[in-house]
Formats: structure tokens, sequence, C-alpha cells
């Protein structure tokens, strides 16, 4: 390579966005918005796809009770305790710039687990699983019986 030759490169980044609701009168509880630590195997997971044609695909959220800051070096959640599909996820963005992906996904009041009402963490997982990103929330959501809990998981360039 010659020195002071130009190199492009190509970050990870990204955001979670969530909504925490009654889930009798639709008030909003709390809200907040948080940056994500893309792991390391989650950037390898998409390197790898470049030149494949496997057909694996980012579609799981998990929720989580650990407060640890998020690192690259990660490959699951401190504490996780409940996954859903990705229900919505969108790829619209891919032709902005920079370009984004979003995955979306929501839990009622009677999903999520019985020993706790604490979130702090939350992360993104292909179906292999692979663990692609994490993000600890500043503050704790305490999620109660009767709220409900929207959460956007934003990926950038």
């Amino acid at each position: 390579m010659k020195k002071n030759q130009p190199m492009d490169v190509i970050k990870m980044r990204g955001a979670l966005e969530y909504v925490l609701r009654n889930a009798e009168t639709g008030e909003i509880v709390a809200n907040g918005r948080n940056d994500n630590t893309v792991a390391s195997v989650g950037r390898a997971w998409m390197l790898k796809r470049l030149g494949s044609n496997n057909a694996q695909v980012i579609d799981r959220m998990y929720l989580g009770t650990g407060t640890t800051a998020p690192a690259s070096t990660q490959t699951a959640l401190a504490n996780s305790f409940s996954s859903k599909a990705a229900g919505t996820i969108s790829t619209a963005g891919t032709t902005a710039d920079p370009p984004y992906a979003t995955f979306a996904a929501s839990w009622a009041s009677n999903e999520t687990h019985d020993s706790s009402s604490v979130i702090n963490e939350f992360a993104l997982f292909t179906d292999e699983p692979v663990m692609v990103g994490r993000v600890t929330t500043s503050a704790t959501i305490n999620f109660s019986t009767s709220n409900t809990l929207a959460v956007t998981y934003t990926l950038s360039n």
C-alpha cells in the first residue's frame, strides 16, 4: 500500500429508540434514544454475507437486564430474558445517504419475564444466532403489567 493513499472505510453504527406506554390510556410513560455498539461478531457476519448467497438474516430482538457498557467484543446480552422476531424490518433506507435499515418489535403487557420488570439492554441477533449489536439504556425501563413497549433499532454506516 502506498503511503497517504486514500482509503474507503465502512463503519457500522446505530441507535435504539423505545416508547413505553400505558396499555389502557396510550399515554407515554417513558421514552428514550441510545447509541448502539455493533459487535465484532456482527460485523464479521455482515462481511461474510458480501460474497455469499447465504440466506440467514437479522431477525430477532432481545431484551435483557444487564447494565454493563456495550463492548464490540461481546457475543450475547449480559442477562437476556425475552426475544421476539423483529416484526417490522425496513430496508427502504438502504438507498439513502448514509444508508440504514430499521428493525421494530413490540411487547404487550403479558410478554415480558415474570421475575423482574426491569429492562436495561437490547440486542439484534441473526437467525444463526449471532449478536449483531447491543445497546444499554441510560435509564432503567420499568415495565409493568399495565404497559406496552415499542422498540425501533436502526443500523447505519
